[in-house]
């Protein structure tokens, strides 16, 4: 006969079964007279609703060219607030606040203090399992591309994604359509301008082995159209051809279509050092050679101090062709097209996760062909910054 006996202590249960002792007709080789127990924990948290991040970033610039000298001052504050709205629906929103300060002299205003709040990114997030996702909103496009060919800000898009693979290695296929606009979402058209439109679709290999090794190639095509003519104006004193139509009015002269590349891999070195190396590329097959192609390479090395210190060097050398892309929307650290420079940098991660790091660093680009509104330039920058942390 068997008598069940339940235990209950603290948040863990304890189910026991006794077997009396067998008498002369029940008992038997291999027969297990011993007291049987059953552990069970309790099942793990869910995954909380809000997720709210903060990260800041204290910085000082000194740039120079032949049109403009300034030394400014930047302080900028950025949060990242994440909702759960179901177990397939997230939401995000990230607004940002610049504030700077310093002394400009510039013929054309340009890098001159400025003050704002902005958002990053303002988005809703739908997932199908594991192999497929929509994404919509204000999308930060610099999650998709390479920086010489969008600056890390919010355009209006969705996005939508298939991937298959397990934890090791991802392969993704990515369609996206956009409308191109300033940080304040302001598409700077005329009155009888067509909607800006922006397309790109791309395949997307991610891979790990064991904890040090990783990497990402992606590789896919693109295309801008209706391109507003204020938006010419601003490109032209970055790097781009352009034609004047009138006074007030100017127009692209080559169409900026084609094919873009990106790659990243982390790897361990002897020692207590690991290396990451970048690279990315863009041509715009809309526009003759010589004139349509966005190159970049970096490499970075860490080496591990000690459990709360690492040391940072990096490098990086790039080549932007005057109309490889829209040179508005190329990220600000390379000053638009028309361009060949590098950048070098040292620095120092500290903390209780090495999460802060403070880095100097210096550059310089030269002209690929003379054009009167652009020149050498170089800089020196010191900087502040911190990773994302839970409040």
């Amino acid at each position: 006969m068997r008598f069940p006996v339940g235990v209950l202590l603290g948040s863990l249960t304890f189910a026991a079964t006794v077997t009396p002792a067998a008498g002369p007709r029940d008992a038997s080789p291999g027969t297990d007279h011993r007291l049987q127990t059953r552990l069970s924990a309790p099942a793990p948290a869910a995954a909380p609703d809000w997720v709210k991040q903060w990260r800041m970033e204290l910085s000082g610039r000194d740039f120079d060219s032949r049109e403009t000298s300034t030394k400014l001052v930047n302080f900028r504050f950025d949060l990242q607030l994440k909702y759960r709205l179901s177990e397939d629906v997230l939401l995000k929103i990230a607004p940002a606040a610049r504030l700077q300060s310093g002394a400009t002299q510039s013929s054309d205003g340009r890098l001159s203090p400025e003050n704002k709040i902005y958002f990053r990114e303002a988005s809703a997030l739908w997932r199908a399992g594991s192999f497929a996702l929509l994404k919509a909103g204000a999308l930060d496009m610099g999650e998709t591309h390479s920086p010489l060919l969008l600056d890390p800000r919010p355009f209006p898009a969705a996005r939508a994604q298939i991937s298959y693979g397990d934890g090791d290695w991802r392969l993704s296929l990515l369609a996206e359509g956009a409308v191109p606009t300033t940080v304040g979402l302001n598409t700077n058209q005329g009155e009888k301008e067509p909607t800006p439109v922006f397309q790109s679709y791309s395949l997307r290999h991610d891979w790990k082995s064991g904890p040090l090794w990783k990497g990402m190639l992606r590789a896919g095509a693109f295309a801008f159209s209706a391109l507003p003519t204020s938006l010419a104006n601003d490109s032209r004193l970055l790097g781009n051809t352009v034609d004047t139509v009138s006074d007030t009015e100017s127009r692209f002269r080559e169409r900026y279509a084609g094919v873009e590349a990106q790659g990243e891999l982390r790897f361990p070195l002897p020692g207590p050092v690991d290396g990451r190396l970048r690279a990315s590329h863009v041509r715009n097959t809309s526009a003759p050679d010589g004139f349509n192609q966005a190159s970049q390479f970096a490499a970075d090395l860490t080496w591990r101090w000690d459990t709360r210190r690492d040391l940072l060097l990096g490098a990086e050398a790039f080549r932007a062709e005057p109309d490889a892309a829209v040179a508005s929307f190329v990220q600000d650290a390379y000053s638009g097209t028309n361009r060949a420079g590098y950048r070098v940098d040292a620095g120092i991660a500290f903390g209780k996760r090495k999460a802060a790091r403070l880095v100097g660093g210096a550059g310089e680009s030269q002209l690929i062909y003379q054009n009167s509104p652009q020149s050498r330039e170089r800089f020196v920058i010191m900087k502040l910054e911190t990773d994302y942390a839970d409040f």
